[in-house]
This record gives C-alpha cells, structure tokens and sequence, in this order.
C-alpha cells in the first residue's frame, strides 16, 4: 500500500515535469515567417495608404497581397487609379522590389500623379518606421500604365527611394513607411490541459501499482 505522503509526492511530480516541458511561444521577424503584414504609406500630413500582405512581407514569395485602402488624397487629386508592385535586380546588383501608385488628376482625368517606392527585400521585411533612403542605385521598373486591357505598362530605369513622377522625378521627402508584423497564431496545448493530462496518468499509476501489491 502507498501512503498519501507518497501519491501527493507522484502527483507534484508529474506536473512539474509536465508543466516544465511547456514549451515559450516565440517568432523571428523574417520572409518565411507566417503572419500579416501592414504597411502604412504616409505621402504627406493627411495623406496616406495602407496595404496588407497574408503570408509573408513584401517582396516574399510566401507574401499574398491583401488589398489596400486609402486616407485623404493629394491636392486636386480625386482618388487612387492604380496600385502595382515589381522588383528587378538594380544597377548594384541587389535585387529591388517597387510599391507604385497613381493618382487621378481632377482638372484632367488622363494626367496621372505617380509614387515609386523602391527598396530591396531586407527593407519591407523590417517592421517600424522609417524614411526611403536612396542608395544611389537604378533599376529597370514599372514606370507607367493604364488600366486597359489595350494598354501595357511602361518600363524606365527609376532611381531607389520614394519619389513622384513629374518630368525629373524628384525625391519624395514627405514619404514615410510604418511596417507592423503580426505573426500567425499557433494552437498549443494549454498548461491546465498537460496538468490534467499528468494527475490522470499519476493516478491511473497508482490505481495499478495498488492492484499489484
């Protein structure tokens, strides 16, 4: 027979070691790892817009494009003509991704306000705030289109950064990116769960042992 002494102790003892065994949830900000990602663009005070990313960041083959969303628009402009993403290697040999959208001229429907923002992979897989910083490479990008299915984008060599589109597409100063990363969630066993789980095993032990001797 065991005393109670003895079942209390064998009863500790396996939620200890259950409970010791749980394992800490953590997550490594990277492109493979599983989660959304936001990316607000701010244009200018009062002038913004957000895109989200299922998956993984930007420029991530694991990264599915969630749709976007707009917050004012810029001066005499109506809204938002078109949203496209694509990446080439720069004249650096690094390998470039570019967020460009468009705005819709309210005076003149066919003149067309472009943003470029263009960095590499590193860049929109880094969450927080920040500027577009320039480091003096070019590359071979998206420079123009319509939606139309007669109509293909344009192609030109676009400096890196956030600039807008005019005839010498100056840098856009005003232009900063937050990035905020949410990690997927993942089901693990609750602590209470694995406790229970080890007070049934201890006892069913002890129910045996006790047929035993």
């Amino acid at each position: 027979m065991f005393s109670r002494s003895r079942i209390t102790f064998a009863l500790v003892a396996a939620c200890i070691l259950v409970l010791g065994s749980v394992p800490a949830l953590a997550s490594t900000i990277g492109t493979s790892t599983n989660g959304t990602w936001t990316y607000v663009f701010t244009i200018s005070p009062g002038v913004s817009f957000t895109t989200v990313n299922q998956g993984g960041p930007i420029g991530s083959p694991n990264g599915t494009f969630g749709g976007y969303s707009t917050n004012g628009l810029p001066a005499g402009y109506d809204e938002i003509d078109g949203f496209v993403g694509s990446g080439n290697t720069d004249s650096n040999g690094n390998f470039e991704v570019e967020i460009a959208l468009q705005y819709r001229l309210i005076a003149d429907p066919t003149q067309l306000l472009d943003y470029t923002f263009i960095e590499q992979n590193s860049f929109w897989a880094t969450p927080g705030v920040s500027t577009f910083p320039n480091d003096g490479s070019t590359a071979f990008l998206v420079t123009y289109w319509v939606f139309d299915p007669n109509f293909d984008p344009q192609f030109g060599t676009l400096n890196a950064g956030a600039n807008y589109a005019t005839n010498i597409d100056p840098p856009c100063t005003s232009c900063s990116l937050d990035i905020t990363f949410v990690p997927a969630v993942v089901v693990t066993p609750e602590p209470s769960s694995l406790l229970l789980l080890a007070t049934g095993s201890a006892g069913a032990w002890f129910t045996r042992r006790r047929r035993w001797f």
